[in-house]
């Protein structure tokens, strides 16, 4: 498992104490879990920032390659990209999936902004950020 951070340009989060401890408190933290190589990754990252950057709200992105079954299953992830605000899923209605491995995730990337801004809103909202 390889992590890394990203920032993008203000309330507290609910991260780990050894997180919060390298990060500036002004930052909202966003963890992307992924799988090398797959391309939705890298839009869905640059929107989520190029959203962040519109409604002026400072995040740090978190981003965790998922290599093993034991990263599976620590993480809970269920396909790449995995995106998550504040622990929770930023779609809703994968929030109770048991389904967890090495998958691709289908999400409005490709739809356009629009349909993104939207979920990605409605996570901020919901983790008090905005």
């Amino acid at each position: 498992m390889i992590s890394q951070l990203s920032s993008c340009s203000n309330k507290k989060t609910n991260i780990e104490p050894n997180e919060q401890s390298i990060l500036p408190q002004d930052k909202h933290i966003i963890s992307v879990f992924q799988t090398e190589g797959w391309g939705n990754t890298e839009k869905a990252v640059a929107l989520i920032n190029e959203y962040a950057n519109k409604i002026n709200l400072k995040v740090k992105i978190k981003r965790t390659v998922i290599k093993t079954d034991a990263d599976v299953k620590k993480y809970k992830f269920i396909g790449s990209p995995t995106i998550r605000i504040n622990g929770l899923d930023l779609d809703p209605k994968a929030r109770d999936t048991k389904g967890f491995g090495f998958t691709w995730r289908l999400m409005n990337w490709t739809q356009g902004a629009s349909a993104t801004e939207k979920m990605l809103n409605n996570a901020f909202i919901e983790a008090g950020w905005i």
